[in-house]
This record gives C-alpha cells, structure tokens and sequence, in this order.
C-alpha cells in the first residue's frame, strides 16, 4: 500500500497501480486539488481518485469536497485527523495578550492589527506575532495570550487555533472551511471572511468584556477538553490503526 498526499495524486497514482501496488490518497487540504489546472491535468485528477483504493480525509469538510466535488464513493474515505501535543499546548499565566499568525492572510491582519495598535481600547493590550517562533516559543506564547486572531484561508483543518484553544484562547476569526467541525463557541468565534470591520468589532468587544472582568476564563474548560480528545494521541493512533486493518483487507 502506497499512501501519497494530495499534490501527487495526478502524476503519480497511475505510476504505482501500474505497478502492481495498492493506493490511498492522503487529503489534507482538499483546496490544493483544483489549483492552476488545465483541462488535461483536471482529468488526470479525476481518474486518480477514482482508481485510488482509499481516500484519506483530513476533515468533514474536506471528505464532503471528496464525495461532491471528486464523486469520490464514501466507502472509500477515510478520517485520519492529527493529535497535539497537550502537555506542551497548555493554558498558562494569562496576560492582556493577542496573538496572530501575520503569513496567514497578510493583507488581511495586517488591517485589522493596525486598526487594534491605533485604537486607545487596547491601549494596555500586547498584540504579538507567532511568526518565526519554534514550537516551545509558540506554546508559551499561546499559554500567556487571552485571545487568537486566526486568518485561515481554505484549509483541510487548520491547526494554530485548535493549539490556541487548547492554551485557553478566545479564538477569533476566520474557520478556513476546516475549522467548522470544532468552531464551537464559548471558545471560538466565527467573522465572515473578508469583513474586516466585523473582526475588529469583535475584537474590541471581547477586550471590553475582559477589561471589565465579565468574563470567567474558566468559561473555554469544556470546550478545551471537548478539544483536548478531538485531537489526542489516542484519537489519531485509533484512526491510523482502522486505515491499517481496512488497507490488510484490499490485498
């Protein structure tokens, strides 16, 4: 069995069954399928999926792109989701700290810190960025923080605001798609992607309910644990195991 990710099913899921081998393609971003293709390589995909053995899916999201886009058939999708560390992305020693990811959509947080840094409400606010930062530094930035800016843009599941949530962060903004399956208030908050004004709106808004001390941090527990087993070692080892024992019963 040859497992190859989504970028590789055109050129080489014919190579490999050609072969002789088993094939299953992993999906983890199904919006990276139909990019800057002509009508030749559009095909290529299609006929890929088709005689690919398994399909892996990443998110809900992405194995409905599968089964309404691809005419994938649903008994060959798969689930196979990641796990995160949770002893290493923790709620810490909350400070008045917003967090963001600037590559992510830079227009678009570029525009609202902006906006944020000018405004006398987060005068005592500390926005940083997570860019550059090795794992550890994120953690601990993430732990320290209160809220999450999140600029996902088409993602299979994108993960900054699961480990954002997890280190006990109102996350704000757009879901990328993925995201929907665990966008959940009181943890996260859902902006339409593109409205900007919206974003800062809610922004300030939920400064405004901290600095008055309306809300309990305590409020995010249930959602973090909730979150905690969506993306745990066990969930995924279960996953991977399940595409295993499907993948023995094809030979």
């Amino acid at each position: 069995m040859i497992v190859l990710p989504e970028i590789w099913a055109s050129s080489h899921v014919s190579i490999f069954k050609d072969a002789g081998f088993k094939v299953a393609i992993y999906v983890q971003n199904c919006y990276l399928t139909h990019v800057n293709l002509n009508a030749e390589n559009s095909k290529a995909i299609q006929d890929a999926y088709v005689s690919a053995d398994l399909v892996l899916s990443i998110s809900q999201d992405t194995t409905g792109y599968l089964k309404n886009i691809l005419n994938v058939s649903e008994d060959k999708i798969m689930l196979q989701r990641y796990s995160i560390n949770h002893d290493l992305f923790k709620t810490g020693d909350k400070q008045k700290i917003i967090t963001y990811m600037p590559r992510k959509m830079a227009d678009h947080s570029a525009r609202v810190v902006s906006a944020l840094n000018a405004l006398p409400a987060t005068a005592d606010w500390k926005i940083v960025s997570i860019h550059n930062m090795h794992e550890s530094q994120v953690a601990q930035a993430l732990s320290q923080s209160i809220i999450f800016l999140a600029f996902s843009e088409f993602e299979g599941l994108p993960v900054p605001p699961v480990e954002a949530a997890l280190c006990g962060n109102f996350v704000i903004g757009y879901d990328g798609q993925g995201g929907k399956e665990y966008w959940k208030k009181p943890n996260f908050e859902r902006i339409e992607q593109g409205n900007i004004q919206a974003f800062i709106q809610s922004v300030l808004a939920r400064v405004a309910s901290i600095n008055a001390g309306h809300i309990d941090l305590s409020s995010v527990n249930e959602g973090i644990q909730q979150l905690a087993h969506h993306f745990s070692k066990e969930e995924e080892a279960n996953l991977i195991h399940q595409f295993i024992e499907r993948a023995k019963s094809l030979n």
